[in-house]
This record gives structure tokens, C-alpha cells and sequence, in this order.
């Protein structure tokens, strides 16, 4: 009797600690688990080509030309070197190859210092001149083609005893250029001024003003003429000379 119901009582137990059981064990969530490791970034991809560059727009069309400024002022000085006159020459000749040349140039600027470039001496009614003229402004920096000559007027004969021409630049007809450097006296053995002649001869007593025309040859081999054929000048003269004299008044 005891034994049956301490098996009834076994049972009963059995069967509450079975059901207690099977309560507590309901599912419950499980935790979150750990993130991953990120994957490794992938490499950019190649750049792509660039597009065709577009045409160039036209050109925008040109504005108005501005009003041209005034001229400037001469520099200092430059009517000093003019106010005395000039000496226009024209040179004619053959080069050796038996092209023909001619210059005319007017050297019309006058050094402001120095006794020959021009002066004047009176010895009674007798003249003695000493003339200089350059083609441009005297400069120190280059050499500046020139043009001298000694002139008298002596009993009534006008003369040239000296002449010359310096540094000249000849341009022929087919661009290409060369230079001379003449020079003669007058009577002179290797180097004479040959076929002179002067003409329109007039000199101004109270204004000192010098005019006349001249011819002359520098022959080929003579005076420097290194064309192999002779050369002639032609030239006119119209300056104002200044007298000298040791005491002026």
C-alpha cells in the first residue's frame, strides 16, 4: 500500500519536473553575432580618353584705330645742326661686274664743334672755306657717312682743292649694297680732282651764305675708287659759313 504510493507519488513528480522542465526550456534570441571584416576596396578603374578638343571660335573682328598721337618735340639741338645748310651730292659709276650705280644724298647736318667743319677766313676780297656736312646726326657710336671739302675764291677763281665723300652706303637695283669712300685734291699727282668745274658761284657778304654747283671725276685706281671704273660726282652747295677770327668783336 505504502509502495503504491510512493510510485504514484514518483510519477507525479516525475511528470511536474517534466513539465517544469519543458517550460524553462522555451527558445529564446540568440545574441548578435560579431560583424565581419570588411572586404578589401577594389582598385579605381582606368581613367577614360579625353574628348576631341573643340574648334577654335573666329576671330573677333578689329576694334577702331586710336587718334595717332602728336609728334614729338626735335630733340635738343637738332636746329643747331641744321641751321648752316647742306651739300647734296650725286655719285654715278659702274661696278666692276659693269652694273651701273647712282646716289644722291643730302648731307645737311653740321658737327657743332671743330674749326674745319665750317669756317670762313677773308683775306682782303680772297675767300678760304672749310665745310663738313654728315648724311644723319653726328654720333660718337657708329661711323656717320660724310661729306668735306676745302674751297677758295681766290682773284676772282672759285676752286675746290680738297673733296671727299665718307662712309657711304650704296643700294643697288637688286638689294645688295657697297660702300665708298672717295677723296682728291686738286693738282694733285695720285690722287687729283680731275675734270672740276663750278658753277653759279655766289657768296653773300652780310649773311655768309655760300652758293654754287661742282662736277668733278675720281678716276678708277685713284682717291680710293676701287669700282675699276671711273666715278663722277655732281653736287650743290648752300651754306651759311662762320668767319673766324682771333679777337672777335
Amino acid at each position: 500500500m505504502i509502495k503504491t504510493r510512493l510510485s504514484t507519488l514518483s510519477k507525479f513528480v516525475f511528470i511536474a519536473f517534466l513539465g517544469l522542465t519543458i517550460g524553462s526550456c522555451s527558445p529564446e534570441d540568440g545574441k548578435d553575432g560579431t560583424n565581419g571584416i570588411d572586404g578589401i576596396t577594389g582598385k579605381d578603374g582606368l581613367n577614360g580618353k579625353d574628348g576631341l578638343n573643340g574648334k577654335d571660335g573666329l576671330n573677333g573682328k578689329d576694334g577702331v584705330d586710336g587718334t595717332n598721337g602728336k609728334d614729338g618735340a626735335n630733340g635738343v639741338g637738332i636746329e643747331d645742326l641744321l641751321k648752316y645748310g647742306s651739300i647734296t651730292t650725286t655719285i654715278t659709276g659702274e661696278l666692276p661686274n659693269g652694273e651701273a650705280f647712282e646716289n644722291t644724298s643730302n648731307f645737311k647736318f653740321t658737327p657743332d664743334s671743330g674749326y674745319s667743319n665750317n669756317y670762313l677766313e677773308k683775306d682782303g676780297n680772297d675767300l678760304y672755306l672749310g665745310l663738313n656736312r654728315f648724311l644723319s646726326v653726328p654720333s660718337d657710336s657708329y661711323y656717320t657717312p660724310s661729306t668735306y671739302m676745302e674751297f677758295r675764291y681766290v682773284d676772282g677763281q672759285a676752286e675746290i682743292t680738297e673733296f671727299g665723300i665718307n662712309g657711304l652706303r650704296v643700294v643697288t637695283e637688286n638689294n645688295k649694297f657697297f660702300g665708298i669712300g672717295i677723296y682728291g685734291y686738286l693738282n694733285d699727282t695720285y690722287n687729283p680732282l680731275n675734270d672740276l668745274a663750278i658753277t653759279g658761284y655766289s657768296f653773300n657778304d652780310t649773311t655768309n651764305n655760300l652758293k654754287f654747283s661742282f662736277s668733278l671725276t675720281i678716276k678708277a685706281g685713284q682717291g680710293n675708287n676701287y669700282t675699276g671704273n671711273d666715278i663722277n660726282v655732281t653736287g650743290v652747295v648752300d651754306v651759311t659759313v662762320l668767319e673766324y677770327n682771333e679777337f672777335p668783336v
